[in-house]
């Protein structure tokens, strides 16, 4: 009997450490679904099905090349 009451405590943690996940989880589905009617009622076209667009870098990165770095100009 004291296995069972073990049980249902890790069960009672497991959902108070989840839940706050899965809400937040369904409440932006909800978001998304409701962005996405929104754009097709605005005429925007579709987003293709698959993978996102990939978008290239808007500026250099940061860092220098270990080729270049030790060299004199």
């Amino acid at each position: 009997m004291n296995a069972i009451g073990c049980y249902f405590v890790v069960l009672a943690l497991f959902g108070l450490l989840a839940l706050p996940g899965l809400i937040g989880y369904i409440r932006d589905r909800a978001i998304d679904r409701q962005l996405r009617r929104a754009e097709h009622l605005d005429g925007a076209p579709e987003p293709p099905a698959g993978r996102p667009p990939t978008y290239a870098p808007t500026r250099p990165p940061l860092h220098r090349s270990r080729t270049t770095a030790g060299q004199a100009h």
